[in-house]
């Protein structure tokens, strides 16, 4: 089983996201049964994602 990331090959130039790319690739041509797991990695980005939030109108 390879555990990789929801929507990894749709962020091209993203050189964590195609290592990822690689490792499914590879994990595919390697002649073994296997699973890819593409998990949503969700709450590691949510504080860089509020640190660039905008202040709704009339809040202060």
């Amino acid at each position: 089983m390879a555990l990789s990331i929801v929507g990894v090959d749709e962020v091209p130039g993203y050189g964590y996201y195609e290592v990822k790319v690689a490792q499914e690739n590879a994990v595919r041509g390697s002649g073994v049964p296997y699973r890819i797991v593409r998990a949503a990695q969700f709450f590691e980005f949510v504080a860089p994602v509020m640190r660039r939030r905008t202040p709704m109108a009339g809040r202060s």
